[in-house]
């Protein structure tokens, strides 16, 4: 079998094996890339001429560890976490299509290991990323994500702050045994939707910034399976983060807005994107949503010169009743 490669191009064939199969915690042998340089190159080498050029690569400063396993790649141009960020901003970019998206991510990430995608599957982004204070963010996530792979709680302290403005754990010396489900960014802020002691809204999810999550630990105790938690087989996490925009647990409702202003259509769409449709009735501009009331009324309050609720009447309610205390705090 032909290659278009010549020898002077085996150290960086073999610097690219060992960019796509290994990392800290994946080695591989001298053998196996001898393998992989014929699968991915076609190029046949022999033993002795892999051990020389690693050995070359090493002396250029590249990280290479050496263990039980064989060899790995240590040290990258960027990290998993810069990777991460860069990841979060370009999905949370609503001007991309999801190919383009997902087009920039795979060229990004040609530079970490095949094992790195699988690490954040089930992270779920909405939203523009925004930097975060909390300098164990991803630690933290880390910790998620692995309690998530052995099917147990994790146990944390959750920040709150008291009249001084003085950091304490929100449930005092309680540390709160969660069932991790998904992680989600929404508007720059990750959340963790779990199971604690469920909500009266029709899902189980108790919601936690992760920001405010510290001295996160792996439980003993094993998860609640979804189906006990009360999450049906068929149960949607895309239509529940288009249902509750601002991750507020409150019923959901099918709400009927009046759109005083037709440029308001652009507004509906940026937050709803298909999941609101928009109707002429009489000649006059509506849009039908499905969102959870409380955060459906936040968002009203925003555009409350141009939006006005028709139905249900409690989320009218809640609107009027919000605006009224809204008003007493000015008399």
């Amino acid at each position: 079998m032909d290659t278009k490669y010549t020898k002077k191009a085996l150290p960086f064939l073999i610097l690219k094996v060992l960019e796509k199969y290994t990392d800290e915690n994946h080695y591989i042998t001298q053998q196996k890339i001898v393998e992989k340089l014929f699968d991915d190159f076609q190029m046949v080498v022999e033993r002795k001429s892999v051990s020389s050029n690693i050995k070359l690569l090493e002396d250029l400063d590249y990280d290479i560890a050496r263990g039980e396993g064989g060899v790995a790649l240590i040290e990258r141009v960027l990290n998993k976490y810069e990777i991460q960020y860069i990841a979060d901003s370009v999905y949370s970019n609503k001007t991309l299509s999801a190919k383009t998206a997902n087009d920039i991510i795979e060229k990004i990430s040609e530079k970490e290991s095949m094992y790195f995608k699988n690490n954040y599957k089930d992270l779920y982004r909405t939203g523009d990323v925004k930097r975060n204070k909390n300098k164990d963010l991803f630690n933290i996530i880390d910790t998620i994500e692995e309690a998530k792979k052995l099917k147990k709680r994790i146990e944390f302290n959750y920040v709150s702050y008291n009249e001084k403005g003085e950091k304490i754990n929100k449930y005092g010396d309680f540390r709160p045994r969660v069932s991790p489900y998904f992680l989600v960014n929404n508007f720059g802020v990750y959340y963790l939707l779990g199971y604690y002691r469920g909500t009266k809204f029709g899902h189980p999810f108790n919601i936690y910034r992760v920001d405010r999550m510290e001295k996160v630990t792996i439980s003993d105790w094993d998860e609640k399976p979804k189906e006990e938690a009360g999450l049906s087989k068929d149960f949607s996490i895309a239509q529940f983060l288009n249902e509750h925009v601002y991750l507020f647990s409150d019923e959901v409702v099918d709400a009927k807005l009046e759109l005083l202003n037709p440029d308001q259509i652009l507004n509906i769409k940026e937050y709803f994107s298909d999941g609101a449709k928009i109707k002429y009735e009489d000649g006059k501009l509506f849009a039908y949503i499905k969102c959870d009331k409380l955060a459906l009324t936040y968002w009203i309050m925003q555009y409350g010169e141009f939006i006005k609720v028709v139905s249900p009447e409690s989320l009218k309610e809640n609107v009027v009743n919000t605006l009224n205390k809204i008003l007493d705090l000015y008399k």
